[in-house]
């Protein structure tokens, strides 16, 4: 069953406030007859969101997905629900508009009551709802509300989102409106450069130049930021390159690449030049899986075949970008920063669950 351990009441997101949230890592399975190793959802749940919802002030969580630009919301279908879905019948502001979206009342992070309208869905999803914070264009219905135009309506901050997780892969924090969040246990380099968006869906990116190692394709391309995966995505053919460069192979097993979890600690850092000269390091530490380790005692690299497992682009980065940097997504200026992340937790003081 899933437990949700909420630091915060709701979402924090103004200016000077964030939100974390501590959750168990949980050993990713083969889901279905798919070939492929995909981890827990819940594994996502370190960005989650938590909202107060319906008259019956229910908090739920919600999980922010760049790809996306819907509030969406799972519905309890009969009094046998899981937890993570809303009983809407408790809410007496719940109204179904058609058979896709309906609205109801939520508390947004200055307490301001607003009605928002949202997709419905069906159980089981891996949380109660997601927020997406992709553009206007990905809308799937033009009624439904738009977040970031939300909540800006209702706050003088800048119409920004921050993010980043620990090193250790078990707390995040966002912050809308404000990106001191990068700076507050930055004590080695405070150093931040811009791109901006090379598209009008995603949180999109230009790239000079990939590199692992021996392995590096000059041919550029673009990449996109993508808060709803626990992978890396890539080209077949460069995966392919780097796993026969350093010996790595598939285990059709777990339906993934897999490594003896030491070698962490020495492949080479994944490389991406991009403009002014600029380089995005991830780090073997963030892209080979140690926080739950496989029967066998390997660990899965957290990359995949963006074509046979990915939603159309090329290249996209999941959460291991927000481990290895503090990024901020400018709505207005139409461009994403970047700064490096240090943030570790004391393992004394504030230890992860594993």
């Amino acid at each position: 069953m899933l437990k949700w351990l909420l630091l915060c009441g709701f979402l924090c997101l103004a200016s000077g406030n964030h939100f974390p949230l501590r959750v168990k890592r949980h050993l990713p399975q083969i889901k279905g007859d798919s070939p492929h190793y995909h981890h827990d959802p819940n594994d996502i749940d370190v960005l989650t969101m938590v909202y107060i919802v319906g008259t019956d002030d229910t908090p739920l969580p919600f999980i922010p997905d760049t790809t996306s630009a819907d509030i969406e919301l799972t519905l309890c279908t009969s009094l046998n629900y899981p937890d993570n879905c809303y009983d809407y019948m408790e809410s007496d502001d719940f109204v179904q508009i058609d058979e896709h979206t309906a609205s109801d009342r939520f508390i947004d992070t200055n307490d301001m009551e607003q009605i928002w309208t949202f997709i419905t869905r069906k159980p089981v999803t891996p949380a109660p709802g997601s927020i997406g914070f992709g553009f206007p264009a990905l809308q799937k219905y033009p009624h439904d509300t738009y977040w970031p135009d939300a909540y800006v309506n209702n706050s003088l901050e800048a119409k920004t989102l921050t993010m980043h997780i620990t090193q250790k892969g078990c707390t995040g924090v966002a912050s809308y409106g404000t990106n001191q969040i990068c700076y507050i246990r930055n004590f080695h380099d405070n150093y931040t450069f811009y791109l901006p968006t090379t598209s009008k869906l995603y949180w999109q990116f230009a790239m000079d130049s990939v590199q692992i190692g021996k392995v590096k394709t000059t041919t550029g391309g673009h990449a996109v930021i993508a808060t709803n995966k626990e992978y890396i995505g890539m080209p077949k053919k460069f995966l392919q390159q780097f796993a026969q460069a350093y010996g790595i192979q598939w285990d059709g097993l777990y339906g993934a690449y897999t490594v003896e979890c030491k070698r962490n600690l020495t492949l080479p850092d994944l490389q991406i030049s991009v403009a002014d000269g600029n380089t995005i390091k991830i780090k073997a530490t963030e892209y080979v899986y140690t926080w739950e380790t496989l029967p066998n005692g390997m660990c899965v690299l957290n990359f995949e075949d963006s074509k046979a497992f990915g939603f159309g682009p090329e290249w996209y980065f999941g959460i291991q970008l927000l481990e290895s940097y503090c990024v901020t997504l400018d709505f207005d200026k139409k461009q994403m920063s970047f700064t490096k992340n240090f943030w570790i937790l004391n393992p004394h003081y504030d230890p992860c669950p594993h």
